[in-house]
């Protein structure tokens, strides 16, 4: 509990907070099968200006989605917040040379519309190594945070804000894979 505890009040004061030793060692071992597996699609996103592979519509996504609604995620997740959570949304992806990084942004809606989203959060779930696709925030457009290259693993939770946006670069070799929730209220 002291952990989560300390993970709140960093998300709190910063936005932003590095998570170890949060995700199970099944669920990491799970999530590595379905990049074994290829079962992965194109994806245009933002008017077809980025793209990224993504895990397809199917029994494996359902069982990412039902897995991130149990209620003890929305509680561990709650206790991090600070907000109750109605719902987490999923999406397990990679990028490669072969992909176009989306640019500045926040994680609202691709409408842009009135979002619920509250956090998001990246797990790290590359376990070989690759040089590029490096992770940055920058609040109110003043300050910039840069974040080396998590361990597999290791997962960043951030706040969904107006004044908080976030990039990745362009991967330049190797293969980034991702895990990305929608933390929603």
């Amino acid at each position: 509990m002291a952990e989560l505890s300390k993970y709140q009040k960093q998300l709190s004061k910063e936005g932003v907070c590095v998570l170890t030793n949060i995700i199970p060692e099944d669920l990491l071992f799970l999530l590595s099968t379905y990049f074994q597996k290829r079962e992965f699609e194109k994806r245009l996103i933002l008017q077809d200006t980025a793209s990224e592979f993504t895990l397809k519509e199917g029994p494996a996504n359902d069982k990412l989605t039902a897995f991130f609604n149990q209620k003890k995620i929305h509680n561990l997740f709650s206790d991090i917040t600070g907000e109750k959570i109605r719902y987490i949304t999923q999406r397990l992806y990679y990028n490669t040379i072969e992909t176009v990084p989306l640019g500045w942004h926040i994680d609202t809606r691709e409408d842009h519309t009135k979002t619920d989203r509250i956090a998001a959060l990246r797990l790290e779930l590359s376990d070989s190594p690759y040089t590029g696709g490096q992770f940055e925030i920058e609040m109110a457009k003043d300050k910039k945070l840069l974040f080396p290259q998590l361990e597999y693993g290791q997962a960043i939770i951030f706040k969904i804000e107006k004044d908080f946006q976030h990039r990745v670069t362009q991967v330049e070799s190797g293969i980034r894979k991702s895990l990305n929730l929608f933390i929603c209220k």
